[in-house]
């Protein structure tokens, strides 16, 4: 029975590492697809302002949340297409996720 005891243990330490990366992981794939939500509303909304004539890089900037303004960029096309670009948190940055509206 303590054998058996013994090597449970060894087989949790060994699991336990690749669990916690599939956990991060997927917690990582969570932030990435909440983040190209959030660019594609913001999208929207700057579209929306500009059909009616109000700053449409204003609005969707406006419209992100605090922690994805900071490198966001936002591009307004002439035909009113507006792309909103951002960078997801936290150590993603070289990643960035486009949405797009208009």
């Amino acid at each position: 029975m303590r054998r058996a005891t013994g090597q449970a243990t060894i087989e949790v330490v060994l699991i336990l590492p690749l669990v916690l990366a599939v956990l991060v992981a997927a917690g990582e794939g969570l932030l990435v697809a909440w983040s190209a939500v959030e660019a594609t509303d913001a999208a929207r909304v700057g579209a929306r302002a500009g059909l009616i004539g109000a700053d449409a890089e204003r609005s969707a900037r406006a419209a992100l949340p605090r922690w994805l303004r900071g490198d966001a960029r936002v591009v307004v096309a002439d035909d009113g297409r507006v792309r909103v670009t951002v960078a997801p948190p936290p150590g993603l940055a070289a990643l960035r996720v486009t949405g797009e509206a208009g």
